[in-house]
């Protein structure tokens, strides 16, 4: 089980130094989720392909996810659509 907090957008680089509580508005028909918190006991393999599915499947338009690494703010590619692509650095 997580908690996910998430953006659906069309440019993540706007979300990357948002302020810490901040929510922009979503786009509905964005093509990127950018991930802003999430909280689990465990993150495994499973439970990131049933993450994977549940966007898929809500958010059809989606085609990459990102996220921030701290602490030097590191954009990471965490998914793109058709391919078991994760973890890339995209600065």
């Amino acid at each position: 089980m997580a908690v996910l907090t998430y953006f659906i957008t069309r440019d993540h680089h706007t979300l990357a130094n948002k302020p810490e509580f901040a929510t922009p508005m979503d786009d509905p028909n964005g093509t990127e989720i950018y991930i802003d918190k999430m909280v689990c006991k465990k993150w495994s393999l499973s439970l990131r392909r049933a993450m994977q599915e549940l966007v898929e499947t809500v958010y059809p338009n989606v085609q990459m996810g990102f996220w921030h690494r701290s602490p030097d703010n590191r954009c990471v590619v965490t998914y793109k659509r058709g391919t078991k692509y994760a973890g890339k650095n995209t600065k």
